[in-house]
């Protein structure tokens, strides 16, 4: 039972895709800017990051960043107070590869930039 478990996750699984791997570095990004201003809770860096969820325009985007936000807040926040690893985060939890990360610019894309 336990070995056919395993062979059906491993055929399901799908390796990160470039496009949630920048969602993820823009969630980091503005988390570590709320975090450094003095927004040091746990529920309150949530909320706060729900909220710039809803500015970007895309609303898979949107889905995407909220859900990223929801299913991982726990590492994220201890990531901001362990001093984040330059974006080890997204790696660890599966939304980007090291070989994303060595590729990125740091700036989100335009079709995730929160629109103000």
């Amino acid at each position: 039972m336990a070995a056919s478990f395993s062979i059906v996750f491993l055929c399901n699984w799908q390796p990160p895709n470039e496009h949630e791997c920048r969602i993820c570095e823009f969630i980091l990004a503005i988390a570590k800017h709320h975090f450094h201003n003095n927004i040091t809770d746990e529920a309150a860096l949530k909320a706060q990051l729900l909220a710039e969820c809803g500015h970007i325009s895309n609303s898979d985007d949107q889905t995407t960043c909220k859900k990223i936000v929801n299913n991982n807040i726990d590492k994220i926040f201890a990531d901001l107070k362990a001093g984040d690893r330059d974006g080890q985060t997204c790696v660890d939890i599966h939304y980007c590869t090291p070989a994303e990360l060595t590729r990125s610019t740091g700036a989100p894309s335009q079709e995730v930039r929160a629109h103000r």
